[in-house]
């Protein structure tokens, strides 16, 4: 899997806009928020990490999008209609609409989209659905029709709710000009705020956006600074130069007793895990398993998350429509852990540590460094597997290095990872699962960074996709949840339980497990 290093936090401008004032805090309509990494892409296709999404969502829309209760409703389309053989989908789009730039969004954009998404050569991170479409009918100006290879049950989730990218501004490129595109810093969107400053490192400026076709936004801009640690992301809210704070969970209490400060606490479709990458002895289920039981997962919870989080046994968010709740995460038991270890060839060596075939069972663990619950829970974990036999050592690193092309991922090793990952609230986990996206690079499409392959987990996720009737829908994604369970590709740490603070002066924000309330209603008094 690749990152999607979630921890979304609004924080002031003072140090970054011109704005002379007398008092601490963001200047009159700017809503200021912090991420802790630094957005690798702002085209949505080619972006990798959660701190990318968290600022392009402001700029770009899709045809239609999830409101707080989990509903499609409509945005970029009025409206859409689905053939009876489930292989047409024809959306009318709503008109006048246009770019930040001005130019009229038509649906030569929609064909351009899945034409950018399906480019080989196009460094595009994640296009899944998308693949399901043979081609684009454009009959008029608002009129598209897809027409798929197949029917496909997630069509809505994956390509109906994905943003849309200007064919006027990107259409005339090659591919590698593309993937070095002003565009990618400084996208043309047609959401309620556009880009309009990205310094590396520091912070991205979204201003306003005079074309958007909804309601005019009641905020004058959006500011996302980057700032890498929790602990100055709180220092910033309590010093009021935060809008909205994700808390740490560490520091819950503290800032609960901010003045002045409304907390909203709501499940996160985002889960926390150890990726397992299968090069040698973690090709083996029992070597992972035993990992599993030896990950003190409840402790974790209780002890470094201070309870601001929920097991996770699978995949899916457990308050959505799909979860399998017959699962139970594997208890914490290091005696059953070495025991399957044993069982499995393993044999106690130099330093207690467990040896096949002349090999050490050597498994490191990575985590991102500015995240320092990952941090903690690394350390919990690695005394937990040394303590089975597994030769463990410990490395906190950037993001940047941590999933980069030289990052641990790549180097032909058994490695475990410690990295929160977006699931979002729908059950596509095809390009998580399935073996034809093991991708060979940092820059190869697909998510399967694990390396796990089963022909029946395939068979299923295929299955899944072509199975448009509800209840045969489920019963395939209760199994694929069992398999999660019984091969372990993945150690299922927990799901974030978020807490934002909002300041007192931040009007018309809200969010739940499904989204936030729309951006262009947020205001500032």
């Amino acid at each position: 899997m690749k990152p999607q290093i979630v921890a979304v936090v609004l924080v002031s401008l003072l140090v970054v806009l011109p704005v002379h004032r007398t008092i601490a805090g963001p200047a009159p309509g700017t809503f200021v928020m912090a991420i802790t990494d630094n957005p690798d892409n702002l085209n949505p296709y080619l972006a990798g990490l959660a701190a990318s999404s968290a600022v392009y969502r402001f700029a770009f829309d899709s045809l239609y999008t999830i409101n707080l209760k989990g509903e499609w409703v409509p945005a970029l389309a009025a409206s859409y209609a689905v053939s009876p053989d489930g292989l047409a989908w024809t959306f009318k789009l709503r008109p006048g609409v246009r770019w930040s730039d001005g130019a009229p969004l038509t649906s030569a954009d929609v064909k351009f989209t899945w034409q950018l998404a399906t480019n080989k050569d196009v460094h595009v991170t994640y296009a899944t659905g998308f693949d399901k479409i043979v081609s684009i009918d454009t009959p008029d100006p608002l009129t598209a029709v897809y027409h798929l290879k197949e029917p496909y049950a997630p069509f809505r989730d994956q390509v109906m709710g994905a943003a849309l990218v200007p064919q006027h501004v990107l259409g005339s490129l090659s591919a590698d000009q593309i993937n070095r595109a002003p565009f990618n810093q400084k996208p043309v969107g047609t959401g309620p705020f556009y880009v309009s400053e990205f310094i590396t490192d520091d912070h991205v400026t979204l201003t306003a956006n005079p074309q958007y076709w909804g309601k005019k936004a009641k905020l004058q801009r959006i500011v996302v600074r980057i700032v890498p640690d929790e602990n100055a992301q709180v220092n910033l809210m309590r010093a009021g130069d935060l809008s909205v704070l994700s808390i740490p969970a560490a520091r819950l209490d503290e800032v609960k007793r901010m003045p002045n400060i409304t907390i909203k606490r709501y499940l996160a479709p985002t889960y926390a895990l150890v990726q397992l990458d299968e090069y040698e002895f973690l090709r083996e289920a029992p070597v992972r398993q035993a990992l599993d039981y030896a990950t003190p997962k409840e402790s974790v919870i209780r002890n470094i998350m201070k309870g601001q989080a929920e097991p996770a046994v699978s995949d899916l968010v457990p308050n959505g429509p799909y979860a399998n709740k017959a699962l139970r995460p594997r208890p914490y038991d290091r005696a059953r852990a070495r025991k399957v270890l044993l069982e499995d060839g393993f044999a106690p060596g130099p330093g207690g540590v467990l040896y096949k075939g002349g090999k050490r069972l050597e498994v490191p663990l990575w985590t991102v460094s500015g995240r320092a619950y990952f941090v903690q829970a690394m350390q919990v974990i690695a005394q937990s597997w040394r303590s089975i036999g597994v030769y463990t050592e410990t490395h906190a690193v950037s993001a940047a290095a941590l999933f980069g092309q030289n990052g641990p991922q790549w180097n032909g090793k058994d490695e475990a990872l410690i990295f929160t990952w977006g699931q979002g609230v729908f059950p596509e986990n095809k390009i998580n699962w399935h073996s034809s996206f093991i991708p060979k690079d940092a820059n190869s499409p697909g998510e399967n960074d694990e390396r796990y392959s089963n022909p029946e987990m395939d068979r299923l996720l295929e299955d899944a996709d072509r199975t448009v009737d509800e209840a045969k829908r489920h019963a395939i994604y209760d199994r694929i949840q069992e398999l999660e369970f019984r091969d372990v590709p993945i150690i299922f740490l927990f799901w974030l339980v978020n807490n934002n603070a909002v300041a007192g002066i931040v009007q018309g924000y809200d969010v739940t497990t499904f989204n936030t309330t729309l951006p262009e209603e947020w205001s500032t008094r």
